[in-house]
């Protein structure tokens, strides 16, 4: 067990230096696209790539079934079987890579000209923007069974470098693109398509190079290719809900407003996925230990992982969390320099729903990993799709201002992962009260906790004239610190946190 904690250490400090580094970057990137592109410009790229994303729902549920089987397999030791089910995955993806280029570039194409509210000279830029998403995902779903191999292998540190290695391009496709006159939003476009040919490309390589399972062809299997398209096709609903909100709303929102917007909505995402990269990094590195523990019935070690992986992936949210929910307006400017209107109220409520969502991956996971997906899937994804509908209803037949659609997902997010608790914990033999216990009340008090003293520190304290926004933000993480350690930790995490510290100060 020590060995299996110290791979996931390791993982996840390898996990953590990619984050920095892409998170370094795609803040700089982010305001120096915005400023290139314009605001208008920038909003025409996230709805029309969205338009794309729409119809490519189906990576995320190709994605966790290939992880979900590649990882079984290695925890019960099947390696014959690892290989089948690698090679029928490649087969899986190259028959939906096809299905997404037919119905983007039909179905696509007719949203773009007949539904998108697009100013009439940036039609032609909007059009190749539509291309080069497309391409994109193509690339991205070729490359997504050598990613998952990789992390179902918890080789970590080649996920990471291949990440650093994408930001690192994507950088310089900025740098190219101040030195040319031509239209930026096409050649952004078609620039990114090069640097995902680079990345598939590097996982390719790196798979090759280390994991026999991956030195095969695409080949079509009765039995795998039956399990598999059973498990995606259950986990498609997820990926639909997901597409529902992230997609669909964008596309409400650009009807009903304007490409400002979306442009705003578009930051808001950035921010939101920013922020949960700092949880995701310990979920990736704990997802498939919580995998291979239920593979090998070792369900006790499976409950300690579970209730790791979410009460501390919601502390180390919360500590990101906070300081942007103070000092939104003052991060944002300084950011972006040009901040579009709503963006403020956007993020915020972002931040709460990415805390309740910080609970929920470990649980998926563990739904996952026992392959009982059917009520699950209706249950909590029905709750997903509900966006879409209501998000419209309210703006079309009420009125509604923009941010009614945040607050809609903050609703819906609750109630979903109430739903989840109740399907999933049953499921690997964990009393739902116990989970509440161990993982929720904890996680309600060092909230709680943290937003009095914030108060305290923000509008008491210093109601006049409030401090630097830097010594703000380090109050902020260290007040959320300070709580996760008296009212989310147990006295054995007390006291092995304290070991660490201590050992670390010694040294």
């Amino acid at each position: 067990m020590k060995v299996k904690n110290k791979t996931i250490a390791i993982n996840t400090i390898m996990l953590y230096i990619r984050m920095l580094f892409v998170m370094a970057i795609n803040l700089y990137t982010s305001r120096v696209i915005l400023h290139m592109l314009g605001v208008t410009d920038y909003g025409i790229y996230n709805v029309v790539g969205g338009v794309v994303t729409f119809f490519a729902f189906f990576q995320g549920p190709l994605t966790d079934a290939t992880r979900r089987f590649l990882t079984f397999s290695i925890g019960t030791g099947n390696y014959v079987e690892l290989k089948k089910v690698f090679s029928c995955s490649l087969f899986i993806h190259i028959i939906i890579c096809a299905l997404i280029l037919i119905v983007s570039e039909t179905v696509g194409v007719w949203l773009l000209y007949n539904k998108m509210v697009i100013p009439a000279d940036r039609m032609l830029a909007a059009f190749w923007t539509l291309q080069g998403a497309i391409a994109v995902v193509i690339l991205l779903m070729i490359s997504t069974p050598y990613n998952a191999d990789i992390i179902a292998n918890e080789k970590m540190n080649a996920f990471a470098y291949i990440s650093i290695l994408e930001v690192s391009a994507k950088l310089g496709v900025l740098y190219l693109l101040s030195y040319f006159s031509v239209d930026r939003l096409i050649l952004y476009s078609g620039l990114l398509i090069l640097v995902q040919i680079l990345v598939c490309v590097s996982y390719m390589f790196y798979c090759f190079k280390n994991f026999s399972e991956s030195r095969t062809f695409a080949t079509y299997d009765k039995s795998i290719f039956k399990v598999l398209s059973s498990f995606i096709g259950w986990t498609m609903t997820g990926g639909i809900s997901s597409v529902c909100f992230n997609q669909g709303v964008n596309i409400l929102l650009n009807i009903f407003f304007n490409p400002v917007v979306n442009a705003a909505r578009g930051i808001t995402m950035q921010v939101q996925s920013g922020v949960f990269q700092f949880c995701n990094n310990f979920q990736v590195a704990v997802s498939p230990q919580l995998t291979k523990t239920y593979a090998q019935k070792d369900f006790n070690r499976m409950h300690s992982l579970l209730v790791a992986s979410s009460k501390f992936s919601f502390y180390l949210v919360l500590m990101i969390s906070m300081p942007l929910f103070w000092r939104t307006s003052d991060i944002l400017h300084l950011w972006l320099g040009i901040v579009p209107d709503y963006t403020e109220v956007f993020v915020r409520i972002a931040l709460f729903v990415g805390l309740i969502n910080s609970l929920a991956n470990p649980l998926i996971i563990s739904n996952h990993a026992t392959g009982e997906l059917k009520k699950f899937q209706i249950i909590v994804e029905s709750i997903q799709v509900a966006i879409l509908p209501i998000s419209y209803v309210v703006l079309r037949f009420f009125d509604g201002n923009p941010e009614s659609v945040f607050y809609i997902q903050a609703v819906a997010t609750l109630i979903a992962q109430y739903a989840r608790m109740e399907i999933v914990l049953p499921k690997i033999g964990m009393a739902p009260i116990l989970y509440s216990k161990k993982v929720i009340v904890p996680s309600l008090l060092v909230l709680g906790s943290s937003l009095c003293l914030d108060y305290l520190f923000f509008d008491v304290l210093f109601s006049q004239a409030g401090p630097k926004l830097l010594i703000s933000c380090i109050v902020c993480v260290l007040i959320s610190i300070f709580c996760s350690f008296i009212f989310g930790c147990s006295k054995v995490e007390k006291q092995l946190l304290k070991g660490v510290v201590l050992h670390k100060l010694g040294k």
